[in-house]
């Protein structure tokens, strides 16, 4: 479980000494040990007494207990997080203070950051392996931004990648901690705006967008930012913008071109509208982005047949290659009955009663229709009711 600051820094000493060891928490979380430790937070392993399931417990030092701002960050983060429901979002089960103890309960994981990964991987990632990690990534600040939440510290230390049975790099987005309220979508209800010292400038240096450097208003916008930025440091092995000291850094945001896309020599080719994707996403001004995660996901995955999953042949020993797409025009091939899949969402698989999902590719709605034999599976998230109804009135004519 990483800490609130860089998975590698773990400390042997706890924080608190040994007072939290053996601990109730809530009258039902038991203080285990100690898996990590920050400037600001720790984290131990716990159990739930009543459940008997293991959890994560983060705890804010007992030094900043005095500092009303990092605690309300810290309860920020709590409650941002525990308003997200999304399987690459770090769950949070709990949170209170109790006895000088500001506390969250969350689960335990059981994996590396992605951080940890790059910085260990030689050769570069597969162009397949950061499709599938940034697909999950994006998704979840989707459904953070669709509730007018805004991460504000995407980086590679606060993405967590498991292997679960079968799924290679199943991502968890954690830290929450610089999470901002931008809105209120839906009938979401309101939360009270917790107001920071003006011109406050938070974020990671390496991976803040221009308006961050400058304390000026953030949105989504600033998410793709750092997303586009995470795509950058995934192909190239370097960060675009830094720098020998803060303000270098912070300057080349607001101020230096994005430096072109450079791969070593024999490495695999970058899709064409991944640089367009790049270059956009970190544009200076905001308004000059992809508006969202979402966006930024479309375009990310608008190169493969089945978005959120491996490319076909893509799998935890064997990594499938960057196929351009078919050309624009070219006839499509019948599928004889099976499905086709347009987008990466399985949810309807039951409706189809189908056995196998093919790689072939639709790429609009009117291609789709003019596909013999066929039914079809968007990949809308939360806007899945468009594909239900072409998958219901294409369903008749799947042989």
């Amino acid at each position: 479980m990483p800490s609130d600051t860089d998975d590698r820094t773990v400390k042997t000493a706890a924080p608190f000494g040994d007072a939290l060891i053996g601990r109730t928490l809530g009258g039902r979380y038991k203080v285990e040990s100690l898996l990590g430790a920050g400037g600001v937070g720790a984290v131990y392993k716990g159990q739930h007494l009543v459940l008997g399931t293991p959890v994560a417990i983060k705890v804010l030092l007992a030094q900043h207990m005095n500092d009303p701002l990092v605690v309300q960050r810290f309860l920020r983060e709590a409650r941002a997080a525990s308003m997200l429901h999304h399987p690459n979002a770090l769950i949070v089960h709990d949170f209170g203070q109790e006895d000088g103890v500001a506390y969250m309960v969350m689960e335990l994981l059981n994996g590396q950051s992605l951080d940890h990964l790059l910085g260990r991987r030689k050769p570069l990632l597969s162009v397949a392996r950061v499709a599938r990690i940034l697909a999950q990534v994006s998704d979840a600040l989707a459904a953070a931004h669709a509730l007018g939440i805004v991460h504000r510290d995407i980086k590679p230390a606060n993405i967590v990648l498991e292997d679960r049975l079968n799924e290679q790099d199943f991502v968890k987005v954690v830290d929450f901690g610089l999470a901002r309220i931008v809105g209120t979508p839906g009938n979401l209800a309101p939360l009270e705006e917790i107001t920071l010292h003006q011109g406050s400038i938070l974020g990671t240096p390496l991976y803040m967008a221009p308006e961050q450097c400058m304390g000026t208003a953030i949105s989504p916008a600033t998410d793709v930012y750092a997303l586009g930025e995470m795509l950058y440091e995934m192909l190239t092995g370097r960060a675009p913008f830094t720098g020998r000291e803060l303000l270098a850094v912070l300057a080349a945001h607001v101020h230096q071109p994005t430096p072109a896309v450079v791969r070593p020599d024999g490495a695999e080719a970058v899709p064409p509208e991944w640089l367009k994707l790049i270059a956009d996403s970190l544009e200076k001004a905001p308004e000059m982005r992809p508006p969202n995660a979402q966006e930024f996901r479309n375009r990310l995955l608008g190169v493969y047949q089945t978005p959120s999953k491996p490319p076909p042949g893509a799998t935890a020993g064997r990594e499938a290659p960057y196929a351009p797409p078919a050309a624009t025009g070219a006839t499509a091939k019948p599928f004889e009955g099976r499905v086709a899949v347009w987008g990466g969402a399985f949810g309807a698989r039951t409706l189809l009663e189908a056995e196998e999902i093919t790689a072939d590719r639709a790429t609009s709605l009117a291609e789709v229709m003019a596909l013999p034999a066929t039914v079809v599976l968007l990949d809308l998230g939360r806007d899945a009711g468009p594909a239900i109804e072409a998958l219901k009135a294409l369903k008749g004519r799947a042989g």
